[in-house]
């Protein structure tokens, strides 16, 4: 059986980004929160399934 590492058809995978160094700290990330840079609330409509308990 071939392997399936060396099948061609097979895309290569894609590298995982680094954390950004820019912040260290979950603190410095909500400091970071201003309300230029918010977005504004969406409705996803009423509770349905088991979001209702």
């Amino acid at each position: 059986m071939p392997d399936p590492e060396d099948d061609p058809a097979l895309p290569e995978p894609l590298p995982v980004p680094l954390p950004s160094p820019r912040f260290t700290s979950l603190a410095e990330i909500l400091a970071a929160i201003t309300p230029e840079n918010m977005h504004p609330e969406f409705d996803f409509g009423p509770p349905v399934g088991a979001e209702l308990l």
